[in-house]
């Protein structure tokens, strides 16, 4: 329950309070098509972590990242900025702080909003499922992949993605 909960407030968050299309261009990227794919990356997560620890990637270049739980839990995979994480867990570790209270204002703000769980740069897979997260990166620069879908603390699984300029 606590885990459904934190992901519902961590995606609030993550959008800023607002829903985000798939068309969305993030500052570093954008979802891709099946039709752009240059490469697939294919990663393993569980409790214990993903099966790799970094992706290296061009700007420009769409990779697929296909994604299998061979864990007992619901795992996410997100790409995003050292920064953004950064503020999530903080903010994380604040409604922590209030307990089930803080969570649950959370997650009642977010259905009241009708919020989705759309974010391009995201999704989740169910244990043993795999999922397929398409994405263009557009510039240079140190991003991460991380699953904060762990044990109901403030705490991730990440790997880092180094963007090369084309």
């Amino acid at each position: 329950m606590w885990r459904h909960l934190i992901l519902t407030a961590w995606l609030v968050v993550s959008a800023g309070g607002a829903a985000v299309a798939e068309d969305t261009v993030l500052a570093f990227g954008k979802a891709g098509t099946p039709a752009g794919v240059d490469r697939t990356v294919d990663i393993v997560t569980s409790e214990s972590g993903f099966s790799i620890s970094s992706v290296s990637v061009r700007a420009g270049e769409t990779v697929a990242f296909r994604v299998t739980n061979k864990g007992e839990e619901l795992h996410e995979f997100l790409i995003t900025t050292v920064e953004e994480q950064r503020k999530h867990l903080e903010q994380m570790a604040d409604m922590m702080g209030e307990g089930e209270d803080g969570v649950e204002m959370m997650r009642e703000s977010t259905l009241q909003e009708g919020l989705m769980m759309d974010d391009p740069n995201i999704l989740f897979v169910e244990p043993g499922f795999t999922e397929t997260l398409i994405w263009t990166f557009t510039e240079p620069g140190d991003l991460i992949f991380a699953c904060n879908v762990v044990d109901g603390s403030d705490r991730s699984i990440q790997g880092a993605i180094t963007v090369f300029p084309r």
